[in-house]
């Protein structure tokens, strides 16, 4: 498709029952929408200081988030489906816009657990974006996962 957009198929969950639907999704949108999580994410690591759990800033975040008028769900559940029933799921601490999943993180240093768990996010979810940021390091880190993009 022109214009850097593309059709994802996504899956959701209505009334405990999973079914596909075809969303539009457009990168400059996504990346607008990074662009303001990474700019929520330095407001709260600007203002709460190391040593604050990995839920606090979470709770923060998703505030800071709903000031700026941005849509967030937390502890978000994404269904992992093997052969059209669900076996499990993950559960994603933040949800924006209904696009984007992110993955917060209270550690000294990332490794390649963290990194796995937002890739296995992407592909239960069928989305486009993941963001790892870690508070816990100083500088916060941030590392953007994509599926397809």
């Amino acid at each position: 498709m022109e214009l850097g957009g593309s059709i994802n198929e996504q899956t959701q969950i209505d009334n405990g029952r999973s079914k596909k639907v075809i969303v539009m999704t457009d990168r400059v949108q996504l990346n607008s929408i990074t662009r303001t999580i990474i700019r929520a994410s330095y407001a709260v690591s600007n203002t709460l200081q190391p040593g604050y759990l990995e839920k606090v800033r979470e709770n923060a975040l998703a505030y800071e988030l709903k000031l700026m008028g941005v849509k967030v769900c937390q502890q978000f559940s994404v269904p992992v489906v093997y052969k059209d029933m669900i076996v499990g799921d993950y559960v994603c601490d933040l949800f924006v816009e209904g696009e984007v999943l992110v993955e917060l993180k209270a550690a000294t240093a990332l490794n390649e657990f963290h990194y796995a768990r937002c890739l296995n996010h992407l592909k239960a979810s069928g989305l486009k974006v993941c963001l790892l940021i870690n508070f816990g390091s100083h500088p916060m880190s941030i590392k953007r996962f994509v599926n397809r993009f």
